[in-house]
């Protein structure tokens, strides 16, 4: 598994963001004991028949593995009081049931290979693997990356990663985040026009991959990768916008050109809406 980030110190004496489970109070013993053994099997051929209701031993037999679950499931806002909820929380601990079954260990114990064999290449696969009802992908791959460390994001295809970046860190942490480097970007004389799609989704990711949603987390490195292994226009624009962002606050002493390749200093000129205006 990997090692979960600790969280590092802010300027100005500001808290420090936290990972939101703590996963050291759970039990991540790797082996399925003999009697999670059986009523995973119970359970299995129970979903395999057509039936959805668990048998009364199932639950107190299985504890030490849905209540982490259960925990992320809440943070993530799928909770038994909304029905919706309630089909994505139950889709989500049926299928790793049935994966922990089929690996014969926990799913504290899953490689990236397991996690990405259940997770699918993209959405599409994953309906074709667990049937048009299977609908809390998004959900699936929170409790991989907020329980189990996994990294393997890029593999699974097209994703909306400001969505599951408020998810993971919460809606509130994420989108105050985005608003303060967008100010950042007004207050230079940049327009919202064409950037703030741009930059929601490339902060949004590159919160992912940093494993944090505080620009002061943020690595040149990881907005390099990522500029560097980006598809779409529009994700290396945000990447850009955020790397001018970065050298502002001296965490990169350069910002990425839109070539994919780092721009000299002097080409990078940030207009203040002052610009041009003569003095009085």
């Amino acid at each position: 598994m990997t090692a979960l980030p600790g969280p590092a110190p802010q300027p100005g004496g500001a808290p420090a963001w936290t990972w939101p489970l703590d996963v050291a109070r759970y039990d991540r013993a790797a082996d399925l004991s003999p009697s999670e053994r059986e009523h995973m099997g119970r359970l299995v051929e129970r979903f395999a028949a057509g039936g959805r209701g668990w048998h009364k031993e199932a639950r107190p037999a299985l504890e030490r593995l849905l209540h982490p679950l259960h925990d992320t499931l809440d943070h993530l806002g799928a909770t038994i009081t909304e029905k919706r909820s309630y089909t994505v929380r139950t889709t989500v601990v049926c299928l790793l049931i049935r994966a922990m079954h089929r690996h014969g260990r926990s799913f504290w114990a899953f490689s990236p290979e397991d996690w990405h064999e259940m997770l699918s290449g993209d959405y599409y696969a994953y309906v074709r693997q667990h049937g048009v009802t299977a609908n809390a992908r998004h959900q699936l791959i929170a409790v991989a990356y907020l329980l189990c460390g996994f990294d393997g994001l890029d593999r699974l295809g097209r994703l909306a990663h400001h969505a599951l970046a408020e998810k993971v860190f919460g809606a509130e942490v994420v989108n105050a985040a985005i608003a303060a480097v967008e100010g950042d970007l007004l207050a230079w004389g940049y327009t919202r026009k064409g950037n703030t799609v741009a930059l929601r989704a490339a902060f949004s990711e590159t919160m992912l991959a940093q494993r944090s949603p505080q620009l002061a987390d943020l690595a040149p490195a990881t907005l390099a990768k990522l500029h560097a292994e980006a598809d779409a226009g529009i994700t290396r624009r945000g990447l850009v916008l955020l790397s001018y962002v970065l050298v502002r606050h001296g965490q990169m002493t350069e910002p990425l050109g839109r070539d994919g390749q780092t721009a000299r200093k002097g080409e990078i000129a940030h207009r203040a809406a002052v610009e041009g205006v003569p003095e009085e």
